[in-house]
């Protein structure tokens, strides 16, 4: 037995008043070199992104070998430190400290000069996520 018509509507705007109020984000972390372009390992080994929360790792990942992302989905808010771990570049380990707010994707991107091997810069973007339509 389905929902009732009369009931539809209303079970529908619950269902919506919990995803608006959901307070779970996403946390990106890309590798990219100094032509923004997906840098997804070197001598064959990926890269590694770590998430970090008050020193304790929470998960760790290797990158993706088509966009050169992690992926740290559902992420309460809070202060994180993101790491990028490959041990041909330098340095070997660059971390990022990030605050991440409720209702957003945080990306951060590591950027490498690509023939160096050396780390470029660390760019955090925040993108919040748009639910002012549902």
């Amino acid at each position: 037995m389905g929902i009732q018509p009369s009931l539809a509507p209303t079970k529908f705007r619950m269902y919506l008043t919990r995803v608006k109020t959901a307070i779970m984000s996403d946390i990106f972390i890309t590798i990219r070199n100094q032509n923004d372009n997906a840098m997804t390992s070197v001598d064959g080994m990926a890269f590694v992104a770590i998430l970090k929360q008050d020193g304790s790792i929470v998960d760790r990942k290797l990158v993706g070998l088509r966009f050169a992302d992690a992926q740290f989905p559902n992420m309460p808010p809070g202060q994180y430190t993101a790491i990028a771990f490959h041990e041909s570049v330098n340095p070997p380990s660059a971390s990022q400290e990030v605050t991440l707010l409720a209702s957003e994707l945080l990306d951060v991107r590591f950027q490498y000069l690509e023939p160096e091997r050396q780390l470029l810069r660390v760019i955090v973007q925040h993108i919040p996520f748009d639910m002012t339509d549902l």
